[in-house]
């Protein structure tokens, strides 16, 4: 499916753990093995660390985007000078939203909307709207190859959404804009609190 809605062309897709049949997923899928201690960051890192193109998307098991051509739109905004991450608004199973934008404080993390229906108008209209953000989530997190390199990649010791917020830090110490795009889709597997 992901194949059939993306035009984009020299696609690599990774699939990354332990213990995992590589049969189960043909030849579009490669396999990468990893320690089965091995931190949801740090099997990110190993992918990337793989990966052979100019741009990373880092996308869960079970995320599938709602989207067309959602690889053009993420690398396009990724591509635009000052902006260093572009992300999707993503969304719960059940269509809610899981985050559009990350706030940061010195006391915590907060994904922005979390809950709200996906045709919420937010505050001014601004869930209808690109914005810059203090930091996205993981899921759809794209990023120059070069870029993630540059400032470290993950930090593995974190779990989370921490993980992502403190690479957008990175990002943002390099002058660099995080982005979130309404424009793109990305539903999960994960079921909206109640």
């Amino acid at each position: 499916f992901f194949e059939q809605n993306n035009s984009h062309g020299n696609t690599e897709l990774f699939l990354v753990g332990h213990g995992i049949d590589p049969w189960r997923f043909g030849n579009h899928v490669r396999v990468l093995d990893c320690p089965a201690a091995a931190t949801r960051f740090a099997r990110l890192n190993i992918g990337a660390a793989h990966a052979c193109g100019e741009y990373l998307v880092f996308l869960d098991a079970g995320c599938i985007f709602d989207t067309a051509e959602p690889l053009e739109q993420l690398v396009g905004l990724c591509s635009i000078d000052g902006v260093g991450v572009a992300a999707p608004k993503t969304l719960y199973r059940n269509g809610r939203n899981k985050t559009y934008g990350v706030a940061v404080t010195s006391e915590r993390i907060m994904p922005l909307y979390r809950g709200y229906e996906d045709d919420f108008p937010g505050y001014q209209c601004n869930l209808r709207a690109f914005q810059n953000v203090s930091a996205c989530g993981v899921q759809g997190l794209t990023i120059s190859r070069e870029l993630f390199e540059r400032v470290g990649g993950f930090d593995e010791r974190f779990e989370s959404e921490v993980g992502a917020a403190d690479l957008c830090h990175g990002v943002l110490m390099e002058g660099l804009r995080v982005t979130q795009t309404c424009t793109v889709k990305l539903r999960t597997s994960d079921a909206c609190p109640e």
